[in-house]
């Protein structure tokens, strides 16, 4: 079941940490209801996706169990219904191999208040 969506009373800053707590949980369902309608995403090649479905399957990927991500909270600067978030992020492959990883990021992201709630309109989470 997702979790609940934070109201405006949470502010842009609460909804982005909210998101990366849900991230950082492997849960992709309730971080994708973060996303508000006509959401857009850049992948980490650039790719454009948008919808709840696009959206969705690239925040699986962001939460494979052969992986792990640490997100950390940057600055968030308001202005009116609009607003802008930056986050750390580190992600992690699992295990030992030849074929592990980790990958750093300073994350940016543009909330948009609307109905009472913050939600996620652009997300760029590698730059």
């Amino acid at each position: 079941m997702p979790a609940a969506t934070p109201t405006s009373g949470e502010g842009p800053l609460g909804t982005a940490i909210a998101f990366a707590r849900a991230l950082m949980g492997n849960d992709a369902i309730s971080a994708t209801a973060y996303f508000g309608a006509g959401a857009r995403l850049l992948t980490a090649d650039g790719t454009e996706v948008s919808g709840p479905d696009a959206i969705r399957g690239v925040l699986d990927q962001l939460t494979s169990p052969s992986q792990s991500l640490e997100i950390r909270p940057g600055r968030t600067l308001v202005a009116g219904s609009v607003a802008l978030c930056s986050q750390s992020w580190r992600l992690l492959s699992a295990g030992n191999t030849a074929a592990s990883y980790e990958r750093a990021s300073k994350a940016t992201f543009v909330l948009q208040r609307r109905e009472r709630r913050w939600q996620i309109l652009t997300a760029a989470p590698w730059g």
